[in-house]
């Protein structure tokens, strides 16, 4: 590259000033301060790019796999997994449910500019994530459905078939099985406690990085920073601030004590901003 494209890089902090064009970028800097580096439109596109773009497009192969008459469902993401369960066709859709304002009432604002009552009534983001698994079959079958449990839930999950409770589980990382005779328009609903946790080095407790669910969060900060809190409550130094954007929620954190205040995201959020994801954390005094 030309030492004028340096020079340009260096005085915009980014190789590209279109951050809605969907760039690619592979490294992921990790010291405090620094930033994400994103290929241009014409040039460096590494051959580390193109790894990264099979490597994500092979994404789906680990979100269900079937086992004689289970289906495990090993991922939450919009989706959809068609099996055949002793000749009879089956296929499960499985949609997530942002905007659900109570454990079985949903949102109706998939783009459109207003929701439900249900949903008013909370000013805040759910303390979970609701994920619903619709049944279709041509004819009644028996099998299992296996419900991955995340280690990241807060607190026990719930599943519903049909809006009756089925069970709860809190045994993060393992499987809850629901057998039954499945009809054609059963519905599955998964509820799944989230919230912020501090998650230290395994060598060095007082350094960490914060989650939010399975999320990692990152601080918007030019220059590394230390944080001041209890560090046995690490996590309670972080305080969302929810807002919703017609029909979605929007991810803000901030830093609760400390001065100044450090804003966070979600560190898929985060574009060109510098960022810090390691914390040191010291007694606030």
């Amino acid at each position: 590259m030309s030492q004028a494209y340096y020079q340009e890089y260096s005085l915009t902090g980014h190789k590209h000033d279109y951050p809605s064009s969907g760039l690619l970028t592979y490294f992921l800097p990790m010291k405090a301060g620094l930033r994400k580096d994103w290929s241009s439109e014409t040039d460096s596109f590494f051959c580390c790019h193109g790894t990264m773009v099979q490597a994500n497009a092979a994404w789906n192969r680990g979100l269900y796999y079937q086992d004689r008459d289970g289906i495990y469902v090993c991922q939450y993401f919009d989706s959809e997994v068609k099996a055949n369960i002793g000749g009879t066709p089956v296929t499960i859709v499985q949609s997530q449910d942002r905007m659900s304002g109570s454990g079985m009432n949903s949102s109706i604002t998939a783009g459109v500019q207003g929701i439900n009552p249900m949903t008013a009534i909370h000013e805040n983001m759910p303390s979970y994530r609701k994920y619903d698994l619709n049944v279709s079959l041509s004819e009644p079958a028996e099998f299992t459905i296996y419900l991955r449990i995340p280690e990241w839930i807060m607190s026990e999950a719930t599943i519903y078939v049909n809006g009756s409770l089925q069970g709860k589980s809190e045994d993060g990382g393992r499987f809850y099985a629901v057998r039954r005779v499945w009809q054609d328009g059963d519905t599955v609903s998964l509820l799944l406690p989230i919230g912020i946790r501090f998650v230290p080095l395994p060598d060095d407790e007082s350094m960490g990085a914060f989650r939010f669910g399975p999320e990692v969060l990152a601080g918007i900060c030019e220059s590394e920073r230390i944080l001041y809190a209890d560090l046995d409550a690490a996590a309670s130094e972080l305080e969302m601030e929810n807002e919703r954007e017609w029909g979605s929620w929007r991810y803000f954190f901030k830093t609760a004590n400390q001065d100044p205040a450090i804003s966070f995201r979600r560190l898929r959020d985060i574009g060109y901003e510098p960022y810090q994801i390691y914390f040191k954390v010291k007694q606030a005094r």
